[in-house]
């Protein structure tokens, strides 16, 4: 979990030696975490990816980020090195003009979880506890983000081109 179920109690104000409740917080952080992560399309923290699609351009845009490093890029099995690498992108020196198979394997996310981020999560999961604490009765799905969480993420949030 991003979010340790400690940081979580205090800041809900419960004891961190209290644990009668631990299982539901852990299960509310999980589905905070989901939430943002479905907001981002894909994990925030550290990992490797490997993309593989027909490409053509000059500008190839990652999946993930922010990109980190890039371990190795193929363009129709053959590797290359003739590239710069951006935040959410790999710039070829070269123009692809014939759509070609291209494999770039990456690392991306955040190395150091950017405080808003971590800030929606409480906020996401404290937003839970209070719905279905005012809820009573049948659960109540919500897979929308409040506005305060998503003006918080929108500065880490790559639009789709």
């Amino acid at each position: 979990m991003i979010v340790s179920l400690t940081d979580f109690k205090n800041f809900l104000g419960v004891d961190p030696s209290d644990t009668t409740k631990d299982t539901y917080y852990t299960s509310v952080l999980t589905t905070a975490e989901s939430k943002i992560k479905a907001f981002f399309g894909g994990d925030v923290a550290v990992n490797t990816y490997t993309e593989t699609v027909k490409f053509e351009g000059k500008i190839f845009y990652t999946r993930y980020f922010p990109i980190i490093s890039v371990t190795s890029v193929t363009v129709d099995g053959n590797t290359i090195t003739n590239y710069t690498v951006g935040s959410y992108y790999i710039s070829f020196d070269n123009e692809f003009e014939q759509a070609s198979t291209i494999s770039v394997t990456y690392s991306a996310g955040f190395q150091t979880l950017p405080q808003e981020i971590y800030t929606a999560i409480i906020l996401t999961a404290m937003n839970i506890v209070k719905m279905q604490t005012d809820i009573k009765g049948d659960q109540i799905s919500d897979n929308r983000l409040q506005r305060e969480v998503e003006q918080l993420l929108l500065p880490y949030r790559r639009f789709p081109i």
